[in-house]
């Protein structure tokens, strides 16, 4: 990482993470138009989900409303997650690989987005894209070298965002990359690289192999 990054906890302003949030999405639609059909058909680091099923879910937010959505939901006896998941597999099942590139290409050009993503807050909408970005790289074997900054501000969005209940994943504990200036929290030290320490802070399991410190038991256990 050659980039200065965010440190210590602080949130990057407005304008910085909605570019943060455009760069993130531009490079998602570039790694969409890399990968084969294999690599669509991987199983993604989102249980149930194979890489394509991932890229149907950046999708949904963008193509539904806020009132369908509601409406999913209720139709779902209130349970947001089965909804989503139920939505998602249904893009993916409904469009070949080609159209759901075009598409994603046209809806993530978009800005504001439209659908229920643009509701999404930024610190939000930051740490979930990346999130699933190495959702993808990871189990198709296609690395990168992140831009620092942009990982630095995902993982401080992810500290401050409950959308994935991360609070309790990591109360009353500290995080420090080891290859990245970035750290956050008081309490026992977890440390590790910082895309391990993103995927876990967001509660992949995928993400624990590699942290270390006093406090990488208790933070694996909460997040298995």
């Amino acid at each position: 990482y050659t980039e200065a990054a965010m440190t210590t906890g602080t949130l990057a302003s407005k304008d910085a993470l909605g570019q943060h949030c455009r760069d993130q999405l531009a490079d998602l639609r570039a790694l969409a138009h890399e990968l084969t059909e294999s690599e669509w058909e991987t199983p993604s680091l989102c249980a149930g989900w194979r890489v394509k099923d991932v890229y149907a879910h950046l999708l949904f937010g963008r193509l539904v409303g806020p009132l369908s959505a509601l409406a999913g939901v209720v139709s779902h006896r209130g349970n947001i997650d089965s909804y989503v998941d139920e939505r998602s597999r249904q893009i993916s099942d409904e469009m070949e690989t080609d159209e759901l590139v075009a598409t994603f290409d046209q809806e993530t050009s978009r800005w504001p987005e439209h659908g229920i993503a643009g509701l999404e807050s930024n610190k939000a909408k930051l740490a979930d894209n990346l999130v699933h970005e190495l959702d993808v790289r990871w189990p198709i074997g296609r690395r990168r070298d992140m831009p620092s900054a942009r990982l630095g501000a995902a993982l401080t969005a992810s500290c401050k965002t409950n959308m994935w209940k991360n609070f309790k994943r990591i109360k009353d504990l500290r995080f420090e990359a080891t290859d990245l200036d970035w750290s956050y929290g008081d309490g026992p030290v977890v440390t590790g690289p910082a895309e391990n320490l993103m995927l876990a802070i967001n509660g992949r399991a995928a993400g624990l192999d590699g942290l270390a410190g006093p406090g990488a038991d208790e933070f694996a256990r909460r997040v298995a």
